[in-house]
């Protein structure tokens, strides 16, 4: 009865450490996924913030351009008739 009994004990500690190895392992995996989707949200904020950023530059690039274009036409209508003549040939 006594090798029964240590028999079942010896067991039970077996079945007991298994299931904190299995429990250990959620622990782990629930973390890792955790992890995992936390840096997805990091990425796509990045991405975001940069699609807005470029957005932002092609903006100002266009703004640059229409605000080039117009002190060119400014400066050639400041020139006098003769001097636009020359310019244009």
């Amino acid at each position: 009865l006594e090798k029964e009994t240590r028999e079942v004990e010896k067991e039970a500690k077996v079945d007991a450490k298994k299931a904190r190895i299995e429990k250990s392992r959620e622990a782990f995996f629930e973390y890792e996924a955790k992890m995992a989707e936390q840096q997805e949200s990091r990425i796509e904020a990045a991405e975001k913030k940069a699609e807005l950023e470029l957005e932002n530059d092609l903006e100002e690039v266009e703004t640059l351009k229409e605000m080039e274009e117009k002190a060119e036409k400014d400066a050639f209508m400041a020139l006098t008739k003769k001097e636009r003549v020359e310019k244009q040939k």
